[in-house]
């Protein structure tokens, strides 16, 4: 009787050992498939989201990419009335001059147009901006969009 029971215990076991196995090796398999998917996602997300937007540190003083050809350097974001003024710098990378460039920034929920009249190829033009009612702990980062410009050619 005991040889039988000790049989059934040992089929039990094997069954429950290999059930575990399988499952262990199902949801390596499942993670993996969820992960690649995941990632080609973010991949997919970033570059719809970075050909529109451009999130800016606001604390760097260097040039960081913003799309269409730009690059931004943020010289100084000082408290300014009830908002912050910020100081930087719009760099042309591209080898076209422009006018009435027009680009917005984005810090929180509030938007601000500011426009560069003048940015020839290769150069740099400053920019000053005041926005009202921002909190200094909301000016860490900022989104810059670009909107439009003129595209000055020469003959």
């Amino acid at each position: 009787m005991e040889n039988e029971f000790e049989h059934k215990m040992k089929k039990q076991k094997q069954f429950l050992t290999f059930f575990f196995i399988v499952f262990v090796i199902a949801c390596f398999f499942f993670y993996r498939a969820f992960s690649a998917q995941s990632k080609k996602i973010n991949m997919l997300e970033q570059i719809v989201y970075q050909d529109v937007y451009s999130r800016i540190d606001l604390t760097k003083t260097s040039f960081q990419d913003i799309p269409k050809g730009f690059e931004i350097a943020i010289k100084n974001v000082d408290v300014h009335l009830t908002g912050i003024k910020i100081k930087g710098e719009v760099l042309n990378t591209q080898s076209v001059d422009y006018e009435n460039l027009n680009l917005t920034i984005e810090i929180g929920q509030t938007n601000k147009d500011f426009t560069i009249n003048k940015l020839k190829a290769g150069y740099a033009a400053e920019f000053e901006i005041y926005i009202p009612d921002i909190p200094v702990s909301q000016t860490k980062t900022a989104m810059i969009t670009y909107n439009n410009g003129v595209i000055k050619f020469y003959r």
